[in-house]
């Protein structure tokens, strides 16, 4: 059974470079029914003017980020916080105690689940040895010949938003790789695509699950997306969840080709799709948000998003005076 809090005894949120995110400031105020915080390092970001409260923090690299986010958390009793950037991942992960001790959980996996997804080639190699079938991964040196056949994908080894990545379809584009960066190479695999939204407990039970089809993409984030059953991924999800040690919401592509599905990228936060799987009936949110409350996961079956359901993104302007800025 869900929780769902009587109005006014809901979880706040902190929404982490909340950005272009309105979407899910209204999904997180419906889930959670409390006060959504939202805080960027720029004052014309959209969400910022669609969340409860609209805060300022420096840059993830300073110091002073964490110890921000933390006065936050106090500040506006925040019960739940929501990164939403892989590059804030890290840092947040390695010091989730410290918000722990303030009464905010943090929706992101432990430290080590969080290390290994980020490195693209410690996850697939993790996943292989744990028998879950994943795209064949390798270093790119270009001293030696391609190890797949062309064409070939080449991406940074670590990085988000399909950043860097590119297809090489002749061995004439075969050379060194950038500098400055360690990069991997894959086979291009020409099969469908399918993207999970999950949310597991720490054994690796799966709460909730959405199967989501990318039908177009844009900047490296879902425009246009449909739900697929997701009940025939529920144990690949699990073995993905177990293999990582992913615990809270993660999600993470499965590429598709004659019928044989691997593991592509895994992300340990919640996607940039996630409002399909949770209007679709996953209830991810709903299910953080009972987690934050009880420090418990629920019981029960998996919740699944119901398939058929299509979303079709398009932009909105939020109109603004001087006067008006956050800051």
């Amino acid at each position: 059974m869900i929780y769902r809090p009587p109005a006014g005894m809901g979880v706040n949120t902190l929404l982490v470079n909340a950005g272009r995110r309105v979407e899910l400031v209204t999904m997180l105020r419906t889930a959670c029914q409390g006060r959504v915080i939202a805080v960027d390092i720029d004052a014309v970001a959209p969400a910022l003017y669609h969340a409860d409260a609209a805060e300022r923090v420096p840059p993830v690299g300073d110091p002073a980020f964490v110890e921000r986010l933390l006065g936050l958390c106090r500040a506006h009793a925040v019960g739940l916080v929501v990164p939403t950037t892989d590059r804030e991942l890290a840092v947040l992960s390695r010091r989730s105690d410290e918000f722990l001790a303030i009464g905010a959980r943090m929706a992101i996996a432990c430290n080590e689940g969080v290390g290994a997804a980020q490195d693209k080639l410690t996850c697939a190699t993790m996943l292989l040895e744990a028998a879950i079938p994943a795209v064949p991964t390798k270093l790119w040196l270009a001293s030696e010949s391609p190890p797949f056949e062309f064409p070939i994908v080449v991406k940074p080894r670590s990085g988000s938003a399909a950043e860097g990545v590119r297809v090489i379809s002749t061995a004439a584009g075969w050379a060194a790789p950038p500098p400055g960066e360690a990069w991997l190479v894959q086979p291009l695999v020409a099969g469908s695509e399918v993207t999970l939204d999950v949310l597991a407990a720490a054994d690796g039970r799966v709460l909730c699950l959405g199967a989501r089809r990318r039908l177009k993409v844009r900047g490296g984030e879902v425009e246009r997306a449909q739900t697929v059953p997701a009940e025939p991924f529920l144990e690949m999800a699990s073995k993905v969840a177990r293999a990582l040690g992913l615990t809270g919401p993660f999600n993470f592509q499965v590429l598709i080709e004659a019928d044989s599905p691997l593991v592509g990228e895994v992300n340990p936060r919640l996607g940039g799709g996630l409002p399909l799987s949770q209007h679709a009936g996953a209830m991810l949110l709903e299910s953080l948000c009972e987690w934050a409350i009880s420090g418990d996961w629920r019981a029960g079956e998996p919740l699944l998003a119901r398939p058929g359901v299509y979303m079709t993104r398009y932009d909105s302007s939020t109109f603004l005076e001087s006067a008006e800025l956050a800051w």
